[in-house]
């Protein structure tokens, strides 16, 4: 049983090990804009849920493998564009007194030499939190107004593990939520 248990843990701590190294380098004025405002930050570390379903999906070539970075063009300007989850700061109690800490959903938009930066949502650290990517063109069913879109552009999901999610798709220079899983 340990054998079964040090092996399990030694194949994940080489999937994650290897999901890193296959992590896309972001641009150097993505990274510079998250060091000057979220000074501290990094990539959240998920539960071994979240990195065994990553694995599973390692085979396919649409998906990244990353729990934590996607790539789109989310405006469809035909730009680059980037979504991070990042912990940064701490969620406070009553007496002000930090308990936990603080994931942050921030969206990156290419404009001209630069990036324009969102912060899309600002919650509580859950490591079974990652995000997900519809492409242009995938049907997508919204669970508010029970009826199925086409999306017109790449979308970025939010996910929690096994519970929900929720997308955000950018319309009229805005970025609006819709729930797609409970």
């Amino acid at each position: 049983m340990r054998y079964v248990l040090l092996l399990s843990l030694v194949l994940t701590t080489m999937t994650v090990a290897n999901a890193e190294r296959r992590t896309p380098a972001l641009p150097s004025a993505v990274r510079a804009s998250l060091d000057q405002h979220y000074p501290g930050w990094k990539f959240p570390t998920v539960s071994p849920l979240v990195t065994d379903l990553f694995v599973s999906w390692e085979s396919r070539p649409t998906t990244a493998g990353l729990p934590h970075l996607i790539e789109g063009d989310f405006d469809r300007d035909g730009k680059r564009d980037y979504a991070v989850l990042i912990v940064h700061g701490n969620v406070f109690n009553a007496a002000g007194v930090p308990f936990e800490r603080r994931e942050k959903l921030i969206v990156f938009l290419r404009r001209g030499r630069g990036y324009q930066s969102r912060l899309l949502s600002s919650e509580g650290f859950n490591s079974e939190v990652y995000l997900g990517q519809q492409h242009r063109g995938d049907v997508v069913y919204d669970l508010a107004t029970d009826r199925t879109f086409v999306c017109e552009k790449d979308a970025i999901i939010f996910c929690y593990f096994e519970k929900g999610a929720t997308l955000h798709v950018y319309r009229r220079g805005k970025f609006r939520q819709i729930i797609v899983g409970d």
